[in-house]
């Protein structure tokens, strides 16, 4: 009996053999809604993947800056999962940069472990559009590669907050931005640290001035 050739194998079953070629499409940036910020990171906040936020403390607008796509996607019906380190964001500002509280999971988890354990689950999901995660402390290479793992597998931007000297040590994420400015100003220097091949580069933002 003559053996058939590869190439009439792959032409008679050609939805049974994978050949390599079959891939998604990548999905879309989210739209930071900041018209500047989206021209630097060619459409916006990368999709599925992993997202450092760099800032040297709180109320410096690492989460100001994350408000407004988060905010279109609880307007879109989208869940977004949110972990902070301390307390709960403040649902009248959430409310203000409209955000649907509905569609928004917040979960208190004080041990950083546990609360990186359970921002992986939610990663995961599917079920989520993005997580936020506050990572005061120093992470290892190996969990930065769990979370954007997990971000892949659920189609989920994983937003992870870290202190500014984090930026000293390499790491796998996709997306690094340093945010620094005064406290008692909406204007912020947003430093584009890592992103792909594209140098790195420094945007004027005013917080207060946005796409919501």
């Amino acid at each position: 009996m003559a053996t058939a050739s590869l190439t009439e194998l792959l032409s008679r079953y050609p939805a049974r053999i994978w050949t390599g070629r079959q891939s998604k499409a990548p999905a879309a940036p989210l739209s930071t809604r900041y018209p500047e910020l989206d021209a630097a990171l060619a459409g916006g906040w990368p999709a599925a993947t992993l997202v450092e936020i760099l800032s040297a403390g709180p109320g410096l607008g690492q989460c100001s800056l994350l408000l407004p796509a988060l905010a279109a996607c609880t307007r879109d019906a989208q869940r977004i999962a949110w972990l902070p380190e301390g307390p709960a964001p403040y649902a009248p500002a959430l409310l203000q940069a409209g955000m649907e509280l509905r569609h928004l999971l917040v979960t208190a988890v004080a041990d950083g472990h546990e609360r990186l354990w359970a921002a992986e689950q939610c990663l995961r999901s599917g079920a989520c559009a993005a997580v936020v995660i506050a990572a005061p402390q120093a992470l290892g290479d190996t969990l930065l590669r769990r979370l954007k793992l997990a971000a892949a597998a659920g189609g989920a931007i994983a937003f992870l907050l870290r202190p500014e000297s984090a930026a000293r040590r390499p790491s796998p994420a996709a997306l690094r931005i340093r945010v620094q400015g005064e406290p008692d100003s909406t204007r912020r220097c947003v430093s584009i640290l890592k992103y792909g091949a594209h140098p790195p580069r420094t945007l004027c933002l005013d917080l207060a001035a946005h796409g919501c």
